[in-house]
């Protein structure tokens, strides 16, 4: 039952409400109830669960209905205004009904300490909101520094003003009570950004907070115009009527503040009561979420220098310094690292600019930048338990003098870039609205342009804005970001990055790298090719002719062409191409009520090559695998798309179709490589595609099914080792270390892995990676009899009708094969529009096509009136990939009229693109990027809307996601004002998932999952409530319950333990391997040995801190090895984890590759015996079975080098004794019995 508020004060909020509702709902034991406030208008509505309840608080507090006159029993107040309730006219919301219902039924099961916590937006909480606010009198921010053998707190800001600090479920709030448009009035602190928290004590009642990076910032505002239409949408949406005045997030407390904001990260709060002391510590005892506390304050001194002086003198000294002028730029690098990202003092740091030139000039360059770059590393954060001697000046310079002494380069970053031609080492800037943070140099794959200038990659550098805690900057609704965006971004795309003498300036970006948000910057250097200093313009003025492009949206993606990651070039020359016609063709449409007609491209993006062409492409491209691509995608000149193997074409031939062509180009005339298809792609269900084949009448019972078979395969993990094994492989999980290939191999010899806890956990993050991969993101794997995923291309030689494909396979070791299973569904991601999956059908060809020379790719057909590429999801040749599924359980019973959305001219500004135009657009598109926001409410709508994914709302949403997917291109933002109305609850699938903890074994945080949306974290906002979905997508997500699962393999596997011996397995598998190598001579393969395995952790180790998303916070060696990071923050596994998920496994295989390649050949010929590779894999084991391994600051002890080389000894011994399997050479050896 819906109760109608009217009288509201416009400016109050949806909390004032609530907070004014608590106690009288709690008098009348009400629990069951949802707020909703109608913004500007004073109105709002209570929904209540149960009838019975909300007759009772109309009885207590409502006004009669037709009676408006009559006052209630009791009146209600908000903010000192009376209000006026009475029943609703209409029908309470469907899904908020159950939405209230599930919460309830979910409680009843909880315990008394779940209950006190669960759902802050619906339910009353033993600790109410005063409870956990606190008065403050001043805040202080500066850092930690040793001070006589002591931390002492430096401040070097001070605000004055008084207010109050406020504990939420996820993150605290610091509220001030008078501020000026140029002061913050709110700070917000989410909790996983607290490394400590000092509460105080009597004498000096002072919280200290020690942040791993910086706030965030907010004043109070009212909304440009520009912002007022665009969030006026999404008011009317809501039924808001006009926004209420906004908060704006700023980058600092005050002008004063900028200075220091990017660098202390200390924050002091002085609690106006000093009894509240020992109630904040007890709180934070007692709750679980907060981060570790105790009763601890240090002292306050003020700096002697300012921080800014500090590092302008830095700044100097390294850029024009006397004696530093000639000191090495990567050394420059790190040293101004050290200060600008906080971790020494810029004082600490001149200090040791002296002994850093010593060590340079006996150590080098090389070594002296990667010690440095390795104390900011191990460097602990300063606290109550931080041993000052880490810190003195002394200890420093002596660690400095240790790294660069024992660095090794034989597995480095700089060995990695001169043993492969595609990778250089880039230096990074992350801007945060706080600050710039100077990373690297790390391993980035080269582009045409980089490859250009070999010996000046250190004047280029990656930029990539973010915030604070390194994701996308995330949209809050009535927040604006005008400063951040409009201020901060694009001063530092106008004004370039400062590093320590240099100046960087704004250059390009890729396509790519555009939705990554980064760009490529440039430091002018002198190019002694042209014998001129090179600035931006030179470099673009020499990719190619632009000055014809009006848009910079399109000016920028040719230009980014250039910045796409490519592995290798070949030289093909001016004139080794042609430029060949493409095949177009009319389709008429109907368009208020004319006819018209609109040209289709049947050849868009895709173009040929021959034989002998390909073959040189092998040969230079590097190909080390058997199976060989027919097809690339490629850069060329002004030219991007793919090319695949036309048999028919003589000598070297490379034939570009018109629509390959983007812009002239000038000098570069190298085929580069930047796809290739050496193996069909698996194919994975996603929630949209699900959604979309549900509402094209697949069955439930057919998806719920697959999940079931996936859920049970991994089940079969932990007691089937074969199954770990041959699972492992196929997601290429471990494969470049041979993890599945020892599981498979101490399964031969009668070990198990269940029995060696590192094998287990390595096995349980597989396991419930994907099973996360299946419940939150509707992932769901087909096997290769079910769907396949391909690169597409047309049909040259016009032997396919229109709606029919061709689709060759062949997979090492299995031959080829072609698809003719007649009817089959394809499909492209993102699909959104139930036309985006269609049914076609899959033939062959006759034996003397020149399509049986292609492999691994779908073939269109160049017939008909409308090409099948564009029909889904808009796709084209150029790169594209496409999902075949052949399934027949998951085939569609009907389909929908491809969508046909207007073509749209990019944005002109009616004159030549300058460098200014693509910086604003950048700015623009990282503002106005709404593609995500779209995309989830167009699953919201479709599992609410009874037609699904044929509703109207949501094909209006699947045309603006088209708009929003073309918004790079284009320059067209998709017209948020268009959005279908929607209200706050979502289905429960949509509900973020507990994060992952990884201490010892892996854990999830129940607090995470029960906590629901923070009050703090958006105090004006309801968030989103959740219901239990009726449809397909919600009965998939509910079938899994990953505590049960985890807990179950968990027992299923010890279940096998506990009948085996108690002696660890790898002493098991010492004694077996030293019994077949007992003649083998490799004693003096030690030192050798000890050297690849010091080389490899200390890779390791570096790529833990590298790559973790948490600064201090390393990520640990399973998610290393594994090649799967989870989320430490409140994004979980966003898209911007998965990216650098990526990232590090392509380094990992990289350097554990080039550990292995050691091992067995140590730089002799590849054809060496087998027995002196089984030497130096036995030498390599032994030593890790005598010694344990490293042991680094936050990661404990390394363990993964004894088990490749494990898997290296046993690989070798098998190769020692050919017709021997590893089970007969157990012999009469019983290692169980061992």
């Amino acid at each position: 039952m819906d109760v109608f508020i009217r009288g509201l004060p416009v400016q109050s909020t949806l909390k004032d409400l609530e907070n004014s509702l608590r106690d009288p709902l709690r008098v009348l034991g009400i629990e069951a109830y949802h707020c909703i406030k109608m913004g500007g208008k004073g109105c709002a509505i209570i929904t209540f669960l149960h009838h019975i309840q909300a007759n009772r608080f109309l009885e207590k507090h409502g006004t009669p209905q037709h009676s408006r006159q009559s006052r209630p029993r009791e009146q209600l107040k908000v903010q000192g205004r009376y209000i006026n309730c009475h029943e609703s006219n209409s029908a309470p919301d469907e899904f908020i009904i159950r939405s209230l219902k599930s919460t309830e039924s979910r409680k009843s099961t909880a315990d008394s300490k779940t209950t006190a916590s669960s759902n802050v937006n619906s339910y009353p909480v033993d600790d109410t909101r005063s409870s956990r606010t606190f008065a403050m009198s001043s805040l202080a921010c500066g850092s930690l520094e040793f001070v006589a053998q002591s931390p002492v707190f430096i401040s070097h800001f001070h605000d004055n003003r008084a207010g109050n600090i406020t504990f939420g479920n996820k993150a605290l709030a610091v509220n001030f009570t008078s501020f000026t448009p140029l002061q913050a009035e709110r700070i917000l602190i989410p909790y996983y950004s607290i490394e400590i928290i000092g509460t105080g004590t009597y004498s000096n009642p002072a919280l200290t907070l020690s942040l791993r990076w910086a706030p965030r910032f907010y004043n109070q505002c009212s909304m440009t115009s520009m912002e007022a239409i665009s969030q006026l949408g999404l008011a009317i949406l809501l039924n808001q009527g006009n926004p209420p005045t906004k908060r704006s997030r700023i980058t600092s407390m005050d002008l004063s503040h900028a200075h220091v904001a990017d660098s202390c990260f200390v924050y002091r709060i002085q609690l106006a009561d000093l009894f509240d002391v020992p109630r904040i510590h007890q709180m934070l005892q007692r709750d679980q979420s907060p981060p570790s506390n105790l009763p601890w304050v240090p002292r306050n001194l003020a700096p002697r220098v300012p921080l800014e002086v500090q590092l302008k003198y830095l700044s100097d000294q390294l850029a024009v310094g006397q004696q530093y002028i000639s000191l090495d730029f990567g050394i420059k690098f790190q040293a101004q690292r050290l200060a600008q990202n906080g971790y020494l003092p810029p004082m600490q740091v001149v200090e040791l600019l002296p002994k850093i030139v010593s060590i340079a000039r006996s150590q080098g360059n090389e070594r002296t930048a990667e010690a440095l770059r390795m104390l900011a590393r191990e460097l602990p954060f300063v606290g109550p338990h931080t041993s000052p001697d880490d810190f003195s000046k002394s200890t420093l310079e002596e660690r400095i003098a240790d790294y660069a002494e024992n660095y090794t380069n034989v597995n480095s970053v700089y060995a990695v870039n001169k043993r492969h031609a595609h990778i250089v080492l880039i230096y990074r800037a992350a801007v945060t609205p706080a600050g710039i943070y100077l990373e690297g140099p790390d391993q980035d794959t080269t582009n045409r342009v980089l490859r250009k200038y070999p010996e000046d990659i250190d004047h280029f550098m990656r930029v990539e804005f973010m915030d604070e805690d390194g994701e996308k900057i995330r949209f809050e609704r009535r927040v604006s970001y005008d400063h951040i965006f409009h201020g901060r971004f694009k001063g530092v795309l106008a004004d370039g990055v400062s590093v320590a003498g240099r100046r960087y300036h704004f250059l390009g970006f890729s396509h790519s790298s555009l939705r990554q948000q980064s760009a490529w910057f440039i430091h002018p250097f002198f190019d002694k090719a042209i014998n001129n200093v090179t600035v931006p313009a030179v470099i673009i003025r020499g990719l190619g002719e632009f000055s014809n492009i009006r848009s910079p949206a399109k000016c920028a993606a040719r230009i980014g062409q250039a910045f796409t990651d490519t592995t290798s070039s070949i030289h093909i020359g001016q004139k080794g191409y042609n430029v060949v016609e493409d095949i177009e063709r009319k389709e008429y449409v109907i368009k208020d009520g004319q006819i018209e007609p609109l040209d289709r491209n049947f050849s868009d993006g895709v173009g040929t090559i021959s034989w002998s062409l390909l073959r040189r492409i092998w040969r230079e491209h590097k190909l080390s695998r058997t199976l060989k691509p027919t097809l690339f995608q490629i850069r060329f000149g002004g030219a991007k798309g793919m090319i695949s193997l036309d048999t028919r074409l003589e000598g070297e031939v490379l034939n570009l179709r018109k629509s390959m062509i983007k812009f002239e180009s000038k000098e570069d005339w190298d085929l580069e490589i930047c796809g290739e298809a050496t193996r069909p792609l698996p194919m994975f269900l996603n929630r949209p595609l699900i959604k979309i084949l549900e509402d094209l009448g697949v069955e439930a019972q057919a998806f719920l099914g697959l999940q079931t078979e996936r859920i049970n395969e991994l089940r079969t993990l932990m007691t089937h080792p074969i199954n770990a094994e041959r699972f492992l492989e196929e997601n290429h999980i471990g494969r470049s270390s041979q993890i599945p290939s020892l599981i498979r191999m101490l399964n031969e010899i009668d070990l198990v892995y269940q029995a060696d806890e590192f094998l287990t956990r390595f096995v349980e993050m597989a396991i419930i990676y994907q099973l996360r991969e299946m419940k939150y993101r509707g992932r769901i794997r087909l096997d290769k009899t079910q769907g396949v995923t391909l690169y597409g291309i047309m049909d040259e030689t016009g032997y396919l009708n229109e709606g029919e494909i061709y689709v060759p396979i062949e997979r090492k070791g299995e031959g080829r094969s072609v698809l003719t299973d007649g009817k089959v569904a394809i499909t492209r991601s993102p699909a959104m529009h139930p036309g985006d999956v269609q049914l076609v059908h899959a033939v062959d060809v006759p034996q003397d096509s020149p399509l049986n020379a292609l492999y691994n790719c779908v073939v269109f057909s160049s017939k008909g009136t409308r090409d099948l590429p564009s029909q889904l999801s808009g796709g084209d040749l150029d790169g594209d990939q496409y999902h075949i599924i052949f399934a027949q359980q998951l085939l569609p019973t009907r389909t929908y009229s491809a969508a046909n959305y207007p073509r749209m001219a990019p944005a002109d500004i009616n004159r030549a693109v300058e460098i200014p135009d693509m910086t604003n657009f950048f700015i623009e598109f990282m503002e106005n990027d709404r593609l995500g926001q779209i995309s989830n409410m167009h699953m919201q709508l479709a599992d609410q809307k009874t037609l699904g994914v044929l509703d109207e709302d949501c094909i209006t949403l699947a045309a603006l996601a088209s708009t929003a997917v073309d918004f790079s291109k284009t320059g067209i933002q998709a017209n948020m004002t268009k959005l279908p109305k929607y209200s706050r609850c979502r289905p429960d699938f949509m509900a973020p998932g507990p994060r992952v903890r990884i201490q010892g074994r892996l854990e999830f945080d129940i607090e995470d999952e029960e906590m629901g949306k923070d009050d703090i974290l958006s105090q004006e906002d309801a968030g989103f409530r959740y219901y239990p979905s009726h449809k397909v997508l919600g009965a998939l997500y509910r079938a899994i319950d990953e505590h049960k699962f985890l807990q179950e393999v968990r027992d299923d596997a010890h279940q096998i333990t506990t009948l085996l011996p108690h002696k660890p397995l790898m002493e098991s598998l010492w004694k077996y391997i030293k019994h077949h190598t007992m003649v083998l001579q490799w004693e003096h393969l030690r030192n050798l040995a000890a050297e690849i395995r010091e080389s490899y952790e200390e890779n390791l180790i570096d790529m833990m801190h590298k790559y973790s998303t948490v600064p201090h916070q390393p990520l640990t060696e399973l998610e290393v090895i594994t090649g799967i990071i989870f989320g430490r923050n409140e994004s979980g596994y966003s898209k911007r984890l998965r990216e650098i998920n990526m990232q590090m496994k392509e380094q990992y295989d990289r350097d554990v590759q080039f550990t292995i390649g050691r091992i067995l050949h140590d730089g002799r010929d590849t054809q060496v015996l087998s027995e002196d590779a089984l030497a130096l894999a036995t030498a390599c084991f032994t030593i890790a079975m005598e010694k344990p391994g490293r042991i680094a600051r936050g990661i404990g002890e390394l363990k993964s080098f004894r088990y490749i080389a494990a898997a290296l000894c046993l690989s070798e011994i098998k190769k020692v004794q050919p017709d021997k399997s590893l089970t007969d050479m157990v012999g009469s050896m019983s290692l169980l019995a061992l």
